[in-house]
């Protein structure tokens, strides 16, 4: 269908945005990555213990109940990875896994693939998500539209937005064109 279809139903062109990007001088540098024993303890305390192991075997449940013991030696070694700036190879290793979506199990196309990699690699990189994430936020670098990571943000949060936005302008007799798209590689 070409656009002019759909520019028939249009009252005028503009454009919504707000946000611009510019740039921004570093309020913060990140100059080293911080977190603590405590850190490390909070992400074994929260593994979920239904999931898989990695190539590396070691089981969320085992680490889990074990969270008090390994906190501090987990906490050395993942110092020690960042100050030598190198990641032990088993954390690197992943075991794709195909696991059923819907459908007739004999159809290739009803499963996804899943990367089963080191539950402690994982914890890692939640550590320095943070550490990331919070030093982008310090220095105003993400915006107030961004929802998906930001702590207490969620797509349900960023529903809740535009619907808010879009019931306004409609109360103020605007209108509302929507467009949804659902990219798939």
């Amino acid at each position: 269908m070409h656009l002019t279809a759909f520019s028939a139903v249009f009252s005028r062109w503009r454009t919504h945005c707000t946000y611009r990007i510019s740039r921004r001088s570093v309020r913060k540098e990140l100059a080293d990555v911080t977190f603590s024993t405590v850190g490390v303890l909070k992400h074994l305390l929260n593994l979920k213990t239904d999931k898989s192991p990695g190539p590396d075997m070691i089981h969320p449940r085992l680490l889990k109940e074990c969270a008090h013991e390994l906190a501090y030696p987990l906490y050395i070694l993942y110092r020690k990875s960042l100050d030598d700036g190198n990641i032990p190879q088993d954390w690197k290793d992943g075991h794709v896994i195909p696991v059923h979506k819907k459908g007739s199990r004999a159809d290739v196309s009803s499963y996804r693939p899943v990367s089963l990699t080191s539950t402690i690699c994982k914890i890692m990189e939640k550590l320095l998500r943070k550490a990331f994430l919070d030093n982008l936020i310090d220095n105003g670098f993400v915006s107030d539209n961004q929802h998906g990571v930001v702590p207490g943000r969620s797509c349900s949060t960023q529903l809740l937005e535009v619907l808010d936005k879009w019931t306004d302008i409609l109360d103020r007799g605007g209108d509302v064109d929507v467009i949804y798209l659902d990219l798939a590689i």
